[in-house]
């Protein structure tokens, strides 16, 4: 089986400007691997790359053997969240979950997750008493855990995360921390960009360090 991520020679340029550049980054089953650095470093533009948002200017990114950015099916595999969390603030918590398990790109012959495991993420996040309040209601800390939810609703074998503990209080943080430990023990890999140190303390993780 090939490696769940990898990446190699690696560059995205933006005109003049190097977004990012690295030799070499391998993610196995069951390994976590942060992503340390300075603003402007590269980290949101590596995860985009990985997630298949962004095509590499030189190199190659690799998920499960194949080219996330050229061969969109394997995207299924991937569970991200980037600095925009994605939600709809016109529908209630529990819509914008019903919304992305209906759109997600799914295996052939997969069913979406259903409204038992919609049901079970929204209490595992402690948003269950606010499952009917519609987002824009909500305030950051809430907002950052139905974004996390949104990922956790779907069994990903690799998951990329930036900055995830933005706006999140310990309780938030420690649920985080729960779930990726929970992927990693079920054989996923995660990618997470964080400035947090206390979070990086908290968690057994390989350290990636990008340079401006």
């Amino acid at each position: 089986m090939p490696p769940l991520l990898q990446i190699d020679n690696v560059e995205r340029r933006f005109g003049d400007r190097t977004g990012v550049r690295l030799d070499h980054l391998e993610l196995e089953e069951g390994e976590t691997v942060l992503l340390r650095g300075p603003n402007g470093s590269g980290k949101t533009t590596l995860l985009r790359l990985a997630a298949g948002l962004l095509r590499p200017t030189a190199g190659t990114v690799r998920v499960l053997g194949k080219d996330p950015a050229r061969e969109p099916e394997v995207r299924r595999e991937i569970g991200y969240l980037g600095h925009e969390l994605g939600l709809y603030s016109e529908l209630t918590a529990r819509e914008n979950l019903e919304f992305y398990s209906r759109v997600k790109p799914r295996g052939k012959g997969e069913k979406p997750p259903g409204p038992e495991k919609i049901e079970r993420i929204l209490d595992r996040v402690e948003l269950s008493e606010a499952a009917g309040i519609r987002v824009e209601a909500f305030s950051r800390g809430m907002k950052e855990r139905l974004a996390l939810a949104r990922v956790m609703l779907f069994d990903s074998s690799l998951i990329l995360l930036d900055e995830p503990t933005t706006g999140l209080d310990q309780a938030g943080i420690e649920i985080l921390i729960s779930y990726l430990k929970g992927r990693a023990a079920a054989g996923a890999a995660a990618l997470v960009s964080t400035h947090d140190g206390m979070f990086q303390e908290t968690i057994e993780a390989g350290v990636v360090r990008l340079e401006e």
